[in-house]
């Protein structure tokens, strides 16, 4: 009779709570971030710490898991968690000995495999696992650790798991004085991050705090907060798109005639038109939820997918999409037919919660891709052991071959020091696909392939190495899509390289509103290319803007970029909104000869500095662009003694004011 009278109030709490919070989230004046009402909602709040030992790294999904952690009573039915408990272990929060007996009864009857099945005592409020029990990094001292937020429901048990859970598994615990939910958040683990805009407005809009906090605790440098395109009471990003890999982004896809179809396409172009961790665009991959089908509330545990399905037509569909965007991987639809079945705010990333290996051999890579002029191709690898045990040098190797080919050569990676190994292949035949993907293994018995699903989905490039024929000059250039009337006239800045013929001509070709014409490019120094495009534009309408460039040897080769649409922003009522604070491009990266930096300067003096991993300053880089304009500046990879520094990750520091961007790039020779 206690335990009732108990589960009886717990729901009572929860619906009450409940309700308060959608209404909060329907009423656009219901002042959600005054602290006075915000401390009557949670009455037990989290206790900072200092942030971790740098560098520190976000965990993505897609890495290597250890467990799946799970709520009972459950959200989910007893017969996923049996297909879980096939190859991972299932933990599972329960809130007393009643609570676990009666699981365990549940669980035997399901045929759940009790050899991956282990229980954890704590008070919970809610089967949602996935927004309250922690988020996953790996601190400066390479251990996996759990970091606590302020949980964005009133939930004080919810709220207190992720202190509870790491004392119970010994894990270092980290925790951040700002409100987040896990299901509003993804990350690539390469430093950029993804959610709704609830991540600000939840934190009273202070943009500055939440970034620089997210930076300090997760290392995350490139945080993209995005207006919810469903306009729903939830607002997490896992129910319209979903990270499936570093470069490959999952967005639902609906009808024309669908209320939300233009916030939906207006997310998925701007992920199409932004650049991944990898240094290019992502692959944007649509699945059809034209009944609002929560298919993008996946689960990704190694190298298995869980997709929700509804019983719709469309099932069948979803299943196709994973297949064909994640090849390799083992794809599996559960159906919930329980009293709390998937809906389209809330389904089966949800109510789960990966729980990354914290001995995992973790291997980070900047893939090649496009055009790879070098003879020999150069390929690194940060690798990281977090058991702490030796990693097998003869087994740390990277695997290759041409697209047309059966049989994988391979090449062992040497180990560099600061956990970088590389190695060189090649030479190829000037044309070729070359298909890779690196191996490696640790004493502590793991192994592992990046991609993380190996030879189903390697990394390609074309082999462009001039091999006894001429080829046409090269051209490196990062377009600029979108600027304001303010900014103009707009720099065009390009590398153009060309070893063995002498360059005659760089231009730029462009068309404005029907009429085309073309102008030279000045060689600035080097081989860069410069030439300021001052747009004749429409002021009172819309403009038609395109452009490319060509370059032209002396032997008649030429070689042009694809044509850039440039969207101009007018305003002319001079109350233009300036671009942030904070480099708007770094390119190549990775980099090898020179890395072109870009901001916007709302100061007349900025100043970028250059650390290593260890946190040492190695270069100062000054600017002194006009208020108000582009700045355009080079690092030449040498520090302030002018030595060549070593191939690895630096970070860069863009000083301003008061103001400060950090960005993460990497350094190949």
């Amino acid at each position: 009779m206690m335990k009732l009278s108990k589960n009886v109030l717990l729901v009572l709490i929860t619906i009450f709570c409940t309700q308060a919070f959608s209404d909060k989230l329907m009423i656009d004046d219901f002042v959600w971030t005054d602290n006075a009402k915000l401390d009557l909602l949670f009455q037990q709040r989290i206790t900072p710490t200092d942030p971790p030992e740098v560098p520190v790294r976000a965990v993505a999904e897609f890495e290597p898991a250890s467990a799946v952690i799970i709520r009972y009573p459950l959200g989910i039915p007893t017969s996923f968690v049996a297909l879980l408990s096939q190859e991972i272990e299932v933990i599972c929060i329960v809130e007393d000995t009643w609570d676990q007996n009666q699981a365990q009864s549940a669980f035997d009857s399901a045929g759940v495999n009790n050899d991956n099945l282990s229980y954890i005592t704590a008070d919970s409020d809610s089967y949602w696992t996935r927004d309250y029990t922690s988020w996953f990094i790996v601190n400066g001292n390479n251990e996996l650790s759990v970091l606590n937020f302020e949980y964005n429901r009133p939930r004080p048990n919810d709220n207190d798991f992720p202190q509870a859970f790491a004392q119970n598994y010994n894990y270092p615990y980290y925790a951040m004085n700002i409100e987040q939910t896990g299901g509003n958040f993804m990350t690539d683990g390469y430093g950029i991050a993804a959610s709704a805009h609830i991540a600000y407005t939840e934190n009273g809009n202070n943009q500055t705090l939440v970034n620089t906090t997210m930076e300090q605790y997760m290392g995350i440098t490139n945080y993209m907060v995005i207006q919810d395109p469903n306009n729903t009471y939830i607002d997490h990003i896992d129910c319209w798109g979903k990270f499936l890999d570093v470069d490959k982004v999952l967005i639902r896809e609906v009808p024309q005639s669908h209320p939300q179809y233009d916030e939906i396409e207006e997310v998925a172009n701007y992920f199409a038109s932004t650049n991944s961790s990898w240094g290019y665009p992502y692959e944007v991959i649509r699945v059809y939820t034209p009944n609002d089908q929560p298919y993008t509330n996946s689960l990704i545990l190694n190298d298995r997918v869980f997709v929700p399905q509804t019983g719709s037509s469309w099932d069948d569909e979803a299943i196709e999409t994973y297949e064909n965007a994640m090849p390799g991987y083992r794809i599996f639809g559960v159906t919930n037919n329980t009293y709390n079945p998937w809906e389209s705010t809330d389904a089966l990333h949800c109510r789960t919660h990966e729980i990354p290996d914290r001995n995992m051999l973790s291997i980070q890579h900047y893939p090649k891709f496009g055009n790879v002029d070098d003879e020999l191709v150069s390929i690194e690898a940060i690798i990281l052991a977090l058991s702490g045990e030796e990693i097998y040098s003869d087994s740390t190797i990277v695997y290759y071959k041409d697209d047309s080919a059966t049989n994988w050569e391979y090449a062992t990676l040497e180990y560099q020091g600061d956990n970088l190994w590389s190695t060189e292949i090649g030479p190829f035949e000037t044309g070729q696909m070359i298909e890779y993907y690196l191996h490696s293994a640790d004493e502590h018995g793991n192994s592992e392939d990046y991609p993380f699903i190996g030879s189903a989905q390697p990394f390609k490039f074309l082999y462009t190495a001039d091999n006894n024929e001429n080829l046409p000059p090269a051209i490196d250039f990062e377009a600029i899509t979108s600027i304001q009337n303010d900014q103009l006239p707009l720099e065009i800045l390009c590398s153009v390289t060309d070893p063995e013929n002498n360059l005659a001509s760089v231009s730029l070709f462009y068309n404005v509103n029907g009429d085309s014409t073309s102008v030279f490019l000045s060689n600035v120094e080097d081989d860069i290319y410069s030439v300021d495009w001052d747009v004749q534009y429409n002021p009172n309408g819309n403009n038609d803007i395109s452009y490319r460039i060509e370059a032209t040897d002396d032997l008649g080769l030429t070689s042009m970029t694809p044509n850039y649409q440039l969207n101009l922003v007018v305003d002319n009522n001079d109350n233009q909104v300036n671009p942030a604070f904070g480099f708007s491009s770094l390119y190549p990266n990775p980099f090898n000869e020179n890395l072109h930096m870009t901001f916007y300067a709302k100061e007349n003096k900025q100043l970028i500095k250059v650390y290593n991993l260890k946190g040492q300053l190695v270069k100062e880089i000054s600017s002194n662009a006009k208020i108000g304009k582009t700045a355009n500046v080079r690092w030449n990879g040498k520090d302030d003694s002018g030595n060549r520094v070593s191939s690895g990750v630096y970070y860069l520091v863009l000083e301003s004011g008061n103001q400060r961007d950090v960005r993460k790039v990497l350094m190949l020779k």
